[in-house]
């Protein structure tokens, strides 16, 4: 008989697999155009009857642009590798191949740090074509948050699903940009009507952001814990959100000295398929999300940095920061 938390997490993958203020003066840029740099590594993978088959980890570790990345990732699945990325820093490369390495495993990974970090992962669904050759079929898979044995747990589940966990990321922005790169298109052309009305529509995205009003309301402390609770609303208009589009709102805590603490939440179009909360294009939204934020001892939390990226499967475009000072 399966055991209550096997069943759970039989379940959550499941779900996983099947049902996918003050403004900074910051410019937004296409982020395909932007020189930041990423890291990833590849892996040789196989398709038997029911499972994926982790055939091989690389050792070398890549770097470039997010379209060098796109680039490396779509020719290497002519020969059965697929790359894993992109991270931020080579030690989370590291971390990542171990996971890879001794994919199946739940514990005694080793060189493996363990930590409190909470992380980010989603599935992408290999399909073999003939010989070595792979490609990726376009399927649901939202992206879910844990620690590295929940990952660990999720990917040797998803392998029985054939599905191959792609992670673990630092921040869900992160993976989410890891799924645009892992379902873009290139050969969409802006000269095809339908795909250059789904780059306005994006862009029109882009030029409301400015326009919404978020409000950050203090709710309750919590001294056991040393965190705070803040009520955080919106209202996304009427025809506000693409239906083709996902949208990633990152609402960083700022303190009176240095600390880290952020809130990120996935939003969706009408039109896709993740099982992320729904903004419709056809009526006005009204956002609520009660989100716990550390309060150290001796420090004061001052304000909320709001960062976001918007995508569909054509584009990628980070938004303006947003800015808002506690009174």
């Amino acid at each position: 008989m399966i055991k209550n938390k096997q069943m759970t997490k039989l379940i959550v993958v499941f779900t996983l697999l099947c049902n996918f203020a003050l403004h900074g003066q910051v410019p937004d840029n296409n982020l395909l155009q932007k020189t930041q740099h990423y890291y990833w590594f590849s892996v040789k993978v196989s398709k038997s009857s029911s499972r994926v088959i982790i055939k091989s980890v690389g050792i070398a570790i890549k770097s470039g642009s997010l379209e060098k990345f796109i680039k490396e990732y779509q020719n290497g699945l002519v020969t059965g590798w697929i790359s894993i990325g992109p991270f931020l820093e080579q030690h989370e490369v590291k971390q990542s191949q171990l996971l890879y390495r001794y994919a199946g495993r739940t514990s005694g990974i080793p060189g493996l740090k363990t930590d409190s970090t909470t992380y980010s992962y989603y599935f992408i669904k290999p399909v073999s074509i003939g010989g070595q050759e792979l490609i990726l079929e376009k399927t649901p898979s939202r992206v879910a948050d844990g620690s590295k044995s929940d990952f660990m747990e999720m990917m040797s589940l998803g392998l029985s699903f054939e599905k191959l966990a792609v992670g673990p990321f630092v921040s869900r922005e992160l993976a989410e940009k890891s799924k645009f790169a892992y379902g873009r298109n290139v050969e969409i052309s802006l000269e095809n009507e339908l795909d250059s009305l789904k780059s306005k529509k994006l862009k029109l995205m882009k030029r409301r952001w400015e326009s919404l009003n978020w409000k950050i309301v203090k709710k309750s402390v919590n001294e056991e814990t040393e965190k705070v609770n803040y009520r955080v609303s919106t209202k996304f208009p009427r025809k506000y959100f693409a239906p083709n589009a996902v949208q990633v709102v990152t609402i960083n805590a700022s303190y009176s000295e240095p600390h880290n603490s952020s809130y990120s939440f996935t939003l969706q179009g009408d039109e896709i398929l993740d099982n992320n909360y729904v903004v419709s294009s056809s009526m006005s939204t009204v956002y609520i999300k009660v989100i716990p934020y550390d309060k150290p001892k001796k420090i004061n939390l001052t304000g909320f940095l709001i960062e976001s990226i918007i995508y569909n499967d054509f584009e990628i475009i980070e938004l303006e920061p947003i800015y808002i000072k506690i009174k």
